[in-house]
């Protein structure tokens, strides 16, 4: 993850120090909970074998339409899925266990690894990219932590960052909010600089 926002480890440390205060989201045995409780569930069939999650992946749909996300990364024939999907109004639904492999990256590498969706978990946020309202964000936000205090998770990047070829994808977005949802954790990695904590 570029721009500033700190190494892959000082990321970490300090989105795991911030989710301790937070802790709305968590995972059990794969699923994703919030307040205790099962988030909203529609397990598509579009998967395969078991994966262990390395980085994040953040998507847009490139519709408005949350019911229309749903049913087309549920539907067999379209080949696509997500391990989650994020509405505009903050709602999360979950499509695929966190350890299972989703197919939503398509051609892609990171770092030189090809086959992106074998170590990765993605988020498709639903959207054209041209607005985030600020329960989508805090969703995001909320979410990506409990995702790195579940698993091993090393980065989060768009994907765009990952498409092969470069420039097949544009998702999330040049208006995608990185700022603001990292605010909290650039923040930890500030202080925790000045005060000469090592991150």
């Amino acid at each position: 993850m570029g721009g500033g926002r700190g190494t892959r480890l000082e990321l970490r440390n300090a989105v795991l120090r911030v989710w301790g205060e937070m802790k709305m989201y968590q995972i059990k045995n794969h699923l994703l909970y919030k307040d205790g409780q099962r988030v909203s569930c529609k397990l598509s069939p579009n998967h395969g074998k078991v994966i262990k999650p390395e980085i994040i992946v953040l998507h847009y749909t490139g519709s408005n339409s949350l019911q229309g996300a749903l049913n087309w990364l549920c539907t067999p024939a379209s080949q696509v899925s997500a391990h989650v999907v994020i509405a505009k109004t903050g709602q999360v639904w979950q499509l695929v266990p966190f350890n299972l492999r989703a197919w939503h990256a398509g051609k892609s590498a990171y770092d030189g690894r090809p086959d992106v969706n074998s170590f990765s978990i993605g988020i498709e946020n639903v959207g054209l990219g041209d607005e985030w309202p600020e329960a989508q964000i805090e969703a995001n936000r909320q979410v990506i932590a409990a995702l790195y205090d579940a698993y091993d998770i090393q980065d989060t990047v768009g994907h765009s960052d990952i498409c092969v070829p470069a420039g097949r994808k544009a998702d999330p977005g040049p208006k995608f909010p990185w700022e603001k949802i990292f605010l909290d954790y650039r923040e930890e990695l500030r202080l925790s600089e000045d005060q000469g904590v090592r991150v």
